[in-house]
């Protein structure tokens, strides 16, 4: 298990998968084992997400209270939600900020995986000024001043990340609810400004602890 989530971290997404498989057909009750492993099948094949469901669905019906069915949706369906979330933001803020240009991708690239990156990220910001960064936080320029219409860099865009927030959505109005808070999310760091962003919290398989009482895993 612990080789598993070490290869998922470094974006290493086949041996991951392997190492799973391996591990399911000895210790085949191990919830989120059975998450990881929908998550990863997820990433082999970001546009066919079906696949994983029946992964999901074992990992849900092990244990219901940390583990759920994702909802998913077309990535038409999902960037209107999108589009209505900017709109509210922008209405909630009521003229306080500038539009901000949000774009919609499956998920993370495995490169940014690789160099560090949280592969369940919720999205990430980018700054033309900072080339090469994406950190919600650290693409931010030096002249900065929070509160101001010019906090947006000409250039700069908001990537939201599709399956990874679905990930934490087991029906639609949930959807909508994190798609609104990781939109908050990545405009309050990036501007360092609370906007109170009001998301559920959320729960990795990769943070799960090993039974102590099953060496196999």
């Amino acid at each position: 298990w612990r080789r598993a989530v070490a290869l998922y971290r470094e974006a290493d997404i086949t041996r991951t998968k392997e190492k799973l498989d391996a591990l399911l057909e000895h210790v085949n009750r191990f919830a989120p084992a059975w998450n990881l492993r929908g998550q990863v099948k997820i990433w082999l094949d970001p546009e066919r997400p079906a696949g994983a469901e029946a992964d999901f669905a074992a990992a849900a019906e092990l244990d219901p209270q940390n583990w759920i069915v994702p909802v998913r949706v077309s990535s038409e369906a999902f960037s209107q939600l999108v589009e209505s979330a900017v709109d509210g933001f922008l209405q909630s803020e009521q003229g306080r900020i500038q539009a901000p240009n949000v774009v919609v991708e499956p998920l993370p690239a495995r490169s940014d995986i690789a160099k560090g990156e949280d592969p369940d990220v919720r999205g990430t910001y980018f700054n033309p000024d900072n080339l090469g960064s994406s950190s919600p936080v650290g693409a931010l320029g030096g002249d900065f001043a929070a509160g101001t219409r010019s906090d947006i860099i000409p250039g700069s865009r908001f990537t939201l990340y599709q399956r990874n927030i679905e990930n934490l959505c087991p029906d639609a109005d949930t959807l909508k609810i994190e798609i609104q808070a990781s939109l908050s999310g990545e405009w309050a760091s990036a501007m360092r400004v609370d906007l109170h962003a009001t998301g559920g919290a959320e729960h990795h398989s990769e943070d799960a602890a090993v039974p102590d009482d099953d060496p196999e895993l």
